[in-house]
Order: structure tokens, then sequence, then C-alpha cells
């Protein structure tokens, strides 16, 4: 059996705040709660389960969607407290609390256990510190290169397991190490994320690609201000290749699933 480990990262839309572009709070959120609801209907209609990574403001300010998206069989994971903080920069016993707090929001959000974690812009924390706020497993290591963010290439692509906590690193092909989640998806194309996802079948039984919702709404208000390759194929174009992709993994017999039940299936995590 080969499985989908499909994410979607819920969080403040701060990316313009990068740019030295100023956005409202309420826009920022507005953005992204109307991207996941999008997202929602899309998973509904293709009866795909998927791992939702939050962060616990988005998910205070936004309990009715996240409800929604439990209600509806998909899984509850922190994306840290606040998108704008950096757990690997922090202190030990700052990151403590703030993922300790944000994993007991989400989890009186969703009346049910939070036991994943992926760190805002992929800083994690020691494993550790996760493991002590009772995290079972992080799905925030992508091993490829990005300049200016990460140099990841010559670490595991497949999962493995240190210091208490599973590790489900972001789906890069083998050898070169090509990424193909996110701006990637929209900017390369379907059939570059179709070519790329049968390569990382050939040595492993699973492909962990992640997306934002604030990417399902049309960003054509921040042409000229945000780089092209942020704004190309926002919106409806990546509702339409969403579909066709998940079309097209199902139709090839690769299951869809969400992480923590891709690890129960696996044997690595038990008694949930």
């Amino acid at each position: 059996m080969r499985y989908l480990l499909l994410s979607l990262d819920a969080e403040e839309f701060d990316l313009p705040i990068e740019y030295g572009l100023d956005i409202s709070v309420e826009k920022q959120h507005s953005i992204t709660r109307l991207g996941l609801e999008k997202a929602l209907q899309l998973l509904k209609g293709e009866g795909v389960s998927a791992t939702l990574f939050t962060t616990a403001l988005f998910a205070a300010k936004n309990r009715g969607i996240i409800k929604q998206a439990r209600s509806e069989g998909h899984e509850i994971a922190l994306h840290g407290y606040r998108h704008d903080h950096n757990y690997r920069g922090m202190n030990e016993e700052a990151s403590r609390q703030l993922i300790r707090k944000g994993k007991a929001v989400l989890e009186g959000l969703a009346n049910a256990k939070v036991i994943g974690f992926r760190a805002p812009r992929l800083m994690t924390p020691g494993f550790h510190i996760l493991r002590e706020c009772g995290i079972r497993y992080d799905s925030s290591l992508h091993p490829t290169l990005v300049p200016g963010r990460y140099n990841n290439l010559f670490r595991s692509r497949s999962v493995y397991s240190s210091r208490g906590i599973i590790e489900i690193p972001i789906s890069t092909t083998p050898v070169i190490r090509l990424p193909f989640s996110w701006l990637w998806f929209r900017n390369l194309g379907v059939g570059y994320a179709e070519a790329c996802t049968l390569l990382s079948l050939i040595d492993l039984d699973y492909v962990n690609i992640y997306f934002h919702p604030w990417e399902l709404v049309s960003l054509s208000e921040f042409e000229g201000r945000l780089p092209r390759s942020i704004i190309r194929g926002t919106g409806n174009g990546l509702l339409r290749m969403l579909r066709r992709y998940l079309r097209w993994c199902m139709s090839r017999g690769i299951k869809p699933l969400t992480i923590s039940c891709f690890l129960q299936e696996k044997g690595l995590i038990m008694g949930l």
C-alpha cells in the first residue's frame, strides 16, 4: 500500500510583512479562513482526509472552521502558538511554554488529543522540548535546499525516530531532492508534481506534501509587491490543480490518510 499524507498549514497570512507590506490582523485571518473553507469543500467532495497544522492563534479566532475540520475527519495538529514565533531562536523555556499553551488551545477546540507538530517556517525547537510537551511526531523537516532558508540536502527523506519524537519529512525526490509542495507545485505544475510523486515512491511508501489555505485565495491584489512565485497559480488555479492531483493519486491506488492514521497503520504509534 502507498499513502498520500496531505497537510494544510493554517496560519495568519503574515507573509506580506516579510516583504515590508502592511496587512491587518483581520485580513491575515480572513484570507486564511476563506482558503480553508475552499480546502475543506474540496476535500469533502473528493473524500480525502488531511492533517491540519494550525496555529493556536488562528484556531482561537476561527473556532467554527477548526471544529468543522475535525468533524469532517481531518486531524488537528499544532503549527505553533503564532506564526511569527521562531522556536529555534528563542530560549527553551519560552518554546516549551508556548507549545504547551498552543497544544492546550487546540485540544480544547478539537476535543481530541493533539500529537503532531510542524514549526512555523519549519524552524523547529529541540525534539526533547516537543516530547516534554506531549508531542509524538514532527513534520518540520524539508530535506532539500531552499536558498536563504535552509539546506537539508543530506538529511533523511524517510521516517525516523529521535529523542522520543517520530519525524515524518516533507517529501522530495530521491538523489537530487526536488521539492513539490506548495509554491513548487503551483509554479511547476501538476505534471511536475505527478512525476516527483512517482520518483518519491520508488524507495518510500508515502508522499507527504503540504499547502497553505491562503494559497487557495487569489493574491492578485499583491501583484508587483510580492514575488511572482508567491502569487502565481493562487486561488481557483490551485483548486483545479489539487483536484486533478488528488484524483490522479487515488486512481493509482495512493491512499490519502492523516499523518496520525498513517503512523498507526505502520505500527509506529499505539494507543491513540
